[in-house]
């Protein structure tokens, strides 16, 4: 794994942690790059990753919904940085 590499990791009202932290660590020991997804309230992450965004704290069933359109733009913009077709989505490269 080079430094060309990189891992997306959500986290989402410190479920598992534990895991995603030790994901996290063997992902960085191959020098991989991080992206992380997590709450205001868990800084559980904090200085894990090279990239940490933040959802607001809110109730817990509208946490995934908060995490899923960053998400979804981030897919977006890597689909356009490949030059794949994203022509579904209403946007041209």
């Amino acid at each position: 794994m080079t430094r060309q590499h990189r891992e997306v990791f959500k986290n989402m009202c410190g479920i598992l942690i534990e895991k995603v932290v030790s994901n996290i660590e063997k992902v960085r020991s191959r020098d991989g790059q991080v992206i992380a997804f997590t709450t205001d309230g868990d800084g559980k992450l904090e200085g894990k990753a090279d990239y940490l965004y933040r959802a607001p704290d809110t109730v817990p069933c509208l946490t995934p919904m908060l995490v899923v359109l960053p998400l979804q733009l981030l897919a977006c913009r890597v689909a356009l940085l490949r030059r794949n077709d994203v022509a579904g989505m209403g946007m041209t490269t």
